[in-house]
């Protein structure tokens, strides 16, 4: 392992010359949050104020109780995952585990302002018939919409991908059908992505920012949990994304799971985003 950080450093010692030679002509930090180069991506944001790790230390599929604004969003599919389970109880859209009783998928949300409101249209919110304007759901098994029908409009991928969003109703549109068993299962675009509920806030997390900048060239998603062998990586917008070590290319504005054995850690080179 030892031989593999000397190579490492040895492989990018140019780079490093090159981009301190930057810092001390520019002040500009080496290592810095996400929102020095995205500034105008919400999701990096996010990632700076409150973390994309594990913080808490439980495990990640240990259901805990929602909170009033956290995120509706999609990424890749995990078997058994609670947050990718959701049933329909009459007309209310509920994760199906009980830990989660009392909280429905809402489609209220502000986009002009911050959490819990905002700033995405599809959230979490507690279940209650003041809100039914906006809990109210149906599934329809023949063009595999979710729509609300008071508002005539159905859910949808958006322009972006990580966050659905309410549209006219279309069935030939791909982009508003799911995959999806009423009685209890995952919701699953055609894509093969599955809505999940991520929170909004982490709460002992809060101000960690784990995903970080290593110049202009290369973001890093460190391994913070000793025995961890994988964790959740945010590509952000405005730039594809090529893993240093397998080569394996990430779209920007997408979400991924990405592997970290022993002797390789989530270091990615930023590219020019494709069309």
């Amino acid at each position: 392992m030892l031989g593999d950080i000397i190579k490492l450093r040895a492989s990018m010692k140019p780079y490093f010359s090159a981009q301190f030679d930057l810092l001390n002509a520019t002040g500009r930090p080496f290592n810095r949050p996400l929102t020095w180069d995205f500034p105008d991506d919400p999701t990096a944001w996010l990632i700076y104020e409150n973390g994309i790790g594990n913080g808490n230390g439980s495990a990640p599929n240990t259901p805990h109780k929602p909170a009033e604004g956290d995120f509706v969003v999609l990424d890749k599919c995990v078997a058994g995952a609670w947050n990718q389970q959701f049933s329909l109880q009459g007309t209310m859209l509920v994760l199906a585990s009980k830990v989660t009783a009392g909280m429905c998928v809402d489609n209220g949300g502000s986009t002009t302002s911050g959490p819990p409101d905002g700033p995405y249209p599809v959230h979490m919110w507690g279940c209650a018939g003041q809100w039914s304007r906006a809990q109210t759901w149906t599934y329809g098994a023949a063009n595999k919409s979710l729509s609300d029908p008071k508002s005539v409009q159905c859910l949808a991928v958006g322009a972006d991908p990580a966050h659905p969003v309410m549209a006219g109703c279309n069935p030939a549109d791909a982009a508003q059908q799911w995959t999806f068993s009423p009685a209890g299962g995952p919701i699953v675009s055609v894509g093969g992505a599955c809505l999940s509920v991520v929170p909004a806030t982490s709460g002992p997390t809060s101000g960690v920012a784990d995903q970080y900048m290593m110049g202009d060239g290369y973001m890093a998603a460190p391994i913070l949990n000793l025995g961890q062998r994988s964790r959740p990586v945010y590509f952000p917008h405005g730039a594809d994304w090529e893993h240093h070590y397998t080569g394996t290319l990430y779209k920007g504005g997408t979400t991924e799971t990405v592997d970290a054995p022993l002797d390789t850690f989530p270091l990615f080179k930023r590219l020019p985003a494709s069309p």
